[in-house]
């Protein structure tokens, strides 16, 4: 465990500060790193520069094209994004710096009787006509954030998700899938409501044992039969308590009030 009170010396300022200023790192004896929060910020801002220059002076990268202004510009003038192929962000400084003014002052006034008459998408990032918008009541503009045709790609990515998932952990396909859908109707195979009804649609229900499909249920009956333990006895046993409680009550009303 590292300390939490005292000071230690930091290798590259040399100054001694007190073990908060230092963050944590199992790999030392004190459990914490050897230079400062401050120091580490520094090597770490000289590391991407160095990084960037280099990449520049190898020619891999030297411009890119900013999907907002649609004007070719320097690497430099791109932050960096981890999430992309380049390592570099998709918009310009610039661009990226209206967008941060531009959602900082929609945030400070209320929402307006109706629409703007164009909005940004927050994905794509191009300012669109308003009905290209889905409406949304709770948004301060009116209307969702991204686009109709963004918000199709990502239900349609969702989707691709799903298919994936269902092909890793139960190893059954996309067709496997829609053949159990037509074989049950659309339907739980327990308690028959429809996959429209459902929030998250129907869920593969398998064997934890064996690990083999076994239907297509809704959500609470999913739930349901897990909380069971997948145990025949167990089902068997809570039918029969709610059978018989139908039919003859042991206990009094507790919603009556006693003389």
């Amino acid at each position: 465990m590292p300390e939490t009170t005292g000071v230690k010396k930091c290798y590259r300022c040399g100054e001694e500060k007190p073990v908060t200023e230092f963050n944590k790192c199992s790999r030392f004896k004190d459990g914490l790193q050897a230079a400062c929060k401050s120091c580490k910020k520094d090597l770490y801002a000289e590391y991407k520069k160095n990084r960037l220059v280099q990449q520049i002076a190898n020619g891999n990268i030297i411009s890119k094209l900013c999907i907002q202004c649609n004007i070719e510009k320097p690497i430099v003038q791109f932050g960096i994004d981890k999430v992309t192929s380049d390592g570099y962000a998709i918009n310009c400084k610039e661009c990226a710096k209206k967008e941060r003014d531009f959602q900082k002052s929609a945030n400070e006034f209320e929402r307006p009787d109706r629409p703007p008459d164009e909005v940004r998408c927050r994905i794509c990032g191009f300012i669109k006509p308003v009905d290209q918008f889905s409406i949304d009541r709770h948004d301060k503009c009116g209307v969702r954030r991204e686009c109709k045709t963004c918000r199709g790609a990502d239900i349609t990515k969702r989707e691709h998700r799903k298919e994936y998932m269902r092909k890793y952990s139960y190893n059954l396909s996309a067709l496997e899938f829609s053949k159990l859908m037509v074989i049950q109707g659309g339907r739980c195979a327990i308690c028959g409501v429809h996959a429209d009804e459902c929030n998250r649609g129907l869920l593969v229900d398998h064997d934890h044992t064996k690990n083999e499909v076994r239907g297509l249920l809704c959500e609470r009956c999913n739930v349901a039969i897990g909380m069971l333990r997948d145990d025949e006895d167990l089902a068997m046993a809570a039918a029969k308590y709610l059978r018989q409680y139908k039919t003859v009550c042991k206990f009094k009303n507790l919603n009556t009030k006693e003389d």
